[in-house]
C-alpha cells in the first residue's frame, strides 16, 4: 500500500523538531473524505484528526497545531487555488493531500494540470513542509492510480494508498465495505481509523530511520506537465473589487473556508470584473439541489458560457453532516433507485439526454427496458437463498 516510499528526511526532520519539543504544524488538503464528511466528529474520528493524534501521542513534549484545510466535491483545481491561504500561511511542517477520488471522477484533464503544481508549490513553499500524498479508499476500487503515481514520482514523496490496504481487507471479507463505507466513497469511523492506521504505518517505520542517512532534495527544477498554473489564487468578496456590481450583492456561503460569496436573487444587470496579465480566470459557483438558477458568463471576447445552479441528483459541496440533519432537511436530498425495478422506472421516465445526437436510438433503449423488466419478473418467481435459509424449517 505505500506505493513510494519516497525521500523521508522532511518526515524526520518533523521528527526531530517535535522530540526537541517543538511546535509543529500539521495541514490536511483535500476533499470531503479529508473534511471528515460523515466522521461522527471533525476533530476526533476524522482519519487526518487522527493522523495528528498521533503525533501528539508519540511526541508528548511537541506542540502539534493542527489544521483541517478539506472541502467538500473539491478537486486538486480549487485545492491548488486555495493553496496560500489555508494551507501556506500555517508554514506548515507537514502536509497531507488527498485529493485522488475526486481528480479520478473528473471529466477533463485539469488535475493533470493542478496535482503537480499543487506537490511543486508546496514543496517550495518557504517552510518547506514535508509532504505526504494520501490515496483514499473506494468501493468500486476506480481510482486512477497509475496517473497520480506519474504525477507524483518526480517528486519522490511519499504515497499512500489506503485504497490498496482496503481492497485486500475486502477481498478476504466483502463485507467490510459496509463497515467501513457510509455510501461507497465516504468513510464512516471505522473507515477513517483504518486510513489512519496505514498512514500511521508509514509513520512508524521513518520513526526508526536515522535522518543522518538522507538529504533534502531539490524541487526547484522539476517541470510540471503544464505550467499555467504555477501561480494561482483565489479571491473572495472584499478582496476583489467589481467593476459593476449589477444586480449581485454579497451574501453568506453555507461553506465554511469560503464564509462569503456574491450572489443575485433575480434577474438584473451583470457584474463585471477585469483582469490583466493573466492566462486563465476560472469561477467558482455553486450547484445545489435546490432551485438554484442559472448564470450567463460573458468574456471581452464575446464568448458565453453557462453557469446552471441546479443540480438535481442532490449531490454537490455539501459542507455538512449527513448524519446529524433533521428528518426535514433529509427529505430535501434525492437518492438512487434500490432495485432494478426502481431504476428502469426512472430510466423510462427520463432518458431523453441519452438519444441526443443518437447516441443510443430510442428502439435500444426501449428494447433494453423490455429485457431487464422480463428478467426482474423472471427472478421475482424464484425464492432468494435467504427465504430458504428463514422459512424452510417452518
Amino acid at each position: 500500500f505505500i506505493k513510494n516510499k519516497g525521500n523521508p528526511y522532511r518526515v524526520l526532520r518533523v521528527m526531530e523538531k517535535a522530540r526537541q519539543g517543538q511546535e509543529i504544524c500539521i495541514v490536511a488538503l483535500g476533499g470531503s473524505i479529508t473534511q471528515g464528511f460523515v466522521a461522527s466528529s471533525l476533530e476526533k474520528t476524522c482519519y487526518a484528526a487522527l493522523c495528528a493524534a498521533w503525533w501528539r501521542n508519540n511526541f508528548p513534549r511537541a506542540k502539534v497545531r493542527f489544521i483541517n484545510s478539506g472541502i467538500g466535491a473539491t478537486g486538486s483545481h480549487i485545492g491548488l487555488h486555495r493553496l496560500e491561504r489555508d494551507v501556506l500561511d500555517y508554514s506548515p511542517d507537514l502536509v497531507l493531500i488527498e485529493f485522488c477520488i475526486n481528480d479520478s471522477w473528473a471529466n477533463d484533464i485539469t488535475p493533470t494540470e493542478t496535482y503537480s503544481n499543487l506537490i511543486k508549490r508546496t514543496l517550495t513553499a518557504p517552510s518547506k513542509p514535508a509532504v505526504v500524498l494520501v490515496e483514499s479508499m473506494c468501493g468500486s476500487g476506480l481510482v486512477a492510480q497509475e496517473r497520480f503515481l506519474e504525477l507524483a514520482l518526480p517528486f519522490n514523496v511519499p504515497y499512500i494508498s489506503v485504497n490498496d490496504a482496503a481492497k485486500a481487507e475486502f477481498k478476504k471479507n466483502e463485507a467490510l465495505k459496509d463497515v467501513f463505507l457510509a455510501d461507497g466513497v465516504h468513510p464512516r469511523d471505522a473507515g477513517h481509523a483504518f486510513a489512519a492506521k496505514t498512514i500511521f504505518s508509514y509513520f512508524e517505520n521513518v520513526k526508526t530511520w536515522d535522518i543522518k542517512d538522507y538529504s533534502d532534495d531539490s524541487y526547484d527544477d522539476i517541470l510540471c506537465p503544464i505550467r499555467q498554473y504555477g501561480k494561482t489564487d483565489i479571491f473572495y468578496p472584499g478582496e476583489l473589487e467589481p467593476n459593476e456590481w449589477g444586480c449581485f450583492l454579497v451574501g453568506d456561503s453555507n461553506c465554511t473556508k469560503m464564509k462569503k460569496a456574491w450572489k443575485a436573487t433575480k434577474n438584473g444587470k451583470p457584474i463585471s470584473f477585469t483582469f490583466e496579465n493573466v492566462k486563465t480566470v476560472d469561477v467558482l459557483f455553486q450547484r445545489k439541489p435546490q432551485n438554484m438558477g442559472k448564470g450567463i458568463l460573458k468574456t471581452s471576447t464575446d464568448e458565453e458560457f453557462v453557469l446552471d445552479g441546479n443540480f438535481e441528483n442532490g449531490w454537490g459541496p455539501y459542507d455538512f453532516n449527513l448524519y446529524h440533519l433533521s428528518d426535514e432537511e433529509k427529505a430535501k436530498l434525492k437518492g438512487l433507485p434500490t432495485s432494478l425495478d426502481a431504476a428502469l422506472d426512472a430510466l423510462e421516465a427520463d432518458h431523453d439526454y441519452l438519444t441526443v445526437g443518437g447516441v443510443f436510438p430510442e428502439e435500444l433503449l426501449a428494447n433494453f427496458i423490455k429485457t431487464k423488466r422480463a428478467e426482474c419478473a423472471e427472478l421475482s418467481k424464484i425464492p432468494h437463498p435467504a427465504e430458504f435459509d428463514k422459512y424452510y424449517n417452518l
